[in-house]
């Protein structure tokens, strides 16, 4: 498993299962995969590049485990079937004290992971508590009950989850609560309406369904949908026409194939913009370059045989490309103290053009330059 679309220019961490099937968090394999747009002399459109995530490089999403617990992390979602549900694929161990990074086993998915106490998560061990949150959505917390009754049998032990946004990465970090606020707790049990407050937050606090520390997260109604915008223009060109000493055409720009696309997903917003031609010609009476501005990969391709494969995929590389992604804002969440804009990827590239003008043209471009006209066609 592990799936990326190449018509997606961007990166993508993905987690491939080991071998021997083992869990280990300090052995789990993360790749980072990177499409991105090629450069002209790879002939080809796109590049892909792979290399293995550590915590010791940047990494897009790691755990953070500050407790002396093992914790258990797995993509929610993923359907494997009972041998492979068996081998606890796509599983993460962490031992305590420890930070791994993490991925995804399929990157099409809303981005929620399953967290549960233990070396594994057991989806038959009806004991067991499993946290169902999102690594997309930060400023919330969330209380999980390890099962365990402290010593005056008052309370069950816990720890808090929590994703922060630190460095354009995704952490998620699973720490300990601060024992001051536990001990104000505590004392406060028996005071009013303070106290029977929580005493129904303690009482809740070992069953399996965990209660939210902050605001509610935003229901899935209430999240924008996925939506891409598409712009094709198949030709067009523009005209300047002069009025003295008669009317004519004194030059032409031709554009061939504009496409512009805008994807809006739940993590990247992205922008693309290519054009695959473009040419401008000068009709002055005595110009000495009729072609002021052309392409060059008909030139380099002269005297290669029709169905060279190298020339036929250069006729398909866009002349001008523009490639923007950005983080989306919803990405960090409503509580994120990020305000600055991220920008995962940004590459402008422009093929071989040969532009040619002569200093008789730009005399007579100066003079006309006050009575002319554009023209689209």
């Amino acid at each position: 498993m592990g799936t990326i679309d190449l018509s997606e220019i961007g990166s993508s961490t993905l987690h491939l299962p080991r071998k021997d099937d083992s869990a280990d968090g300090s052995k789990v394999i993360i790749l980072h995969v990177e499409v991105k747009v090629a450069r002209p002399e790879e002939m080809c459109g796109v590049v892909v590049l792979v290399w293995k995530s550590s915590t010791d490089n940047h990494t897009d999403m790691c755990i953070q485990n500050q407790t002396e617990l093992p914790i258990t992390v797995m993509q929610d979602g993923i359907r494997l079937d009972e041998e492979l549900s068996r081998r606890k694929l796509f599983q993460i161990c962490v031992a305590p004290m420890l930070t791994v990074p993490f991925g995804w086993a399929d990157p099409d998915l809303d981005g929620f992971i399953n967290v549960a106490i233990g070396t594994c998560i057991d989806s038959e061990d009806a004991a067991q508590r499993v946290v169902r949150l999102s690594m997309l959505q930060t400023g919330e917390r969330i209380r999980l009950s390890d099962g365990v009754m402290n010593k005056d049998r008052s309370h069950f032990g816990e720890v808090i989850l929590s994703v922060l946004a630190m460095n354009g990465m995704r952490v998620l970090r699973i720490t300990r609560p601060d024992r001051a606020v536990l001990t104000h707790r505590r004392s406060s049990a028996s005071a009013g309406a303070a106290g029977a407050a929580d005493a129904a937050v303690s009482s809740t606090a070992h069953n399996d369904a965990p209660k939210s520390l902050a605001a509610p997260p935003v229901p899935a109604s209430a999240k924008p949908l996925p939506y891409q915008w598409n712009f094709t223009l198949a030709s067009f060109g523009l005209s300047l026409v002069v009025e003295k000493p008669v009317r004519r055409e004194f030059l032409s720009l031709y554009v061939d194939d504009m496409v512009a696309k805008y994807r809006c997903q739940e993590t990247l917003n992205s922008l693309e913009f290519s054009i695959l031609n473009m040419q401008i010609d000068n009709y002055s009476e005595s110009c000495i370059h009729p072609v002021l501005l052309h392409d060059l990969l008909e030139d380099q391709s002269e005297g290669k045989d029709e169905k060279d494969e190298e020339a036929i995929a250069a006729a398909e590389i866009p002349l001008l490309q523009l490639v923007v992604v950005k983080e989306n804002p919803a990405y960090r969440g409503s509580n994120s103290s990020e305000s600055m804009s991220i920008f995962k990827y940004a590459v402008c590239r422009v093929m071989p053009m040969a532009f040619q003008v002569c200093h008789s043209l730009w005399i007579r471009y100066k003079a006309h330059i006050s009575a002319c006209h554009l023209c689209s066609f």
